[in-house]
C-alpha cells in the first residue's frame, strides 16, 4: 500500500533531474533544470510523505499561450490512484 501523497508546488533541481532520469529522459545540466524551473509559471508535485514520485509545471509567455510540461510520475507508483488523478 502506498503511502497519503501529497500535491505541494515544491521540488529541488536535484528531485527534478532525478524523476526525469527514473522514466528514461535525458540527463539535464543542473544550470538549465534550474532556470527552466525558475522561469516555469506554476509547479505541482507529489509526495509519498517526502519522497518526490510525480510532478508537473506550466509554461508559456504570460499572457496568451500556456500549456503543461513535464508531467511525470515515477514508475514504481504509475498504478496508483494519486498517479492517476494526477495524470487525469
Amino acid at each position: 500500500m502506498y503511502g497519503e501523497g501529497k500535491i505541494s508546488a515544491n521540488k529541488t533541481v536535484a528531485e527534478f533531474s532525478e524523476l526525469r532520469a527514473k522514466i528514461g529522459w535525458a540527463e539535464t545540466e543542473f544550470a538549465m533544470a534550474k532556470n527552466s524551473l525558475a522561469n516555469s509559471l506554476f509547479h505541482v508535485v507529489i509526495r509519498d510523505q517526502f519522497k518526490l514520485i510525480g510532478m508537473g509545471r506550466v509554461i508559456g509567455d504570460g499572457s496568451m499561450y500556456f500549456y503543461v510540461q513535464d508531467v511525470v510520475v515515477d514508475p514504481h507508483y504509475h498504478f496508483s490512484l494519486i498517479a492517476f488523478v494526477f495524470r487525469s
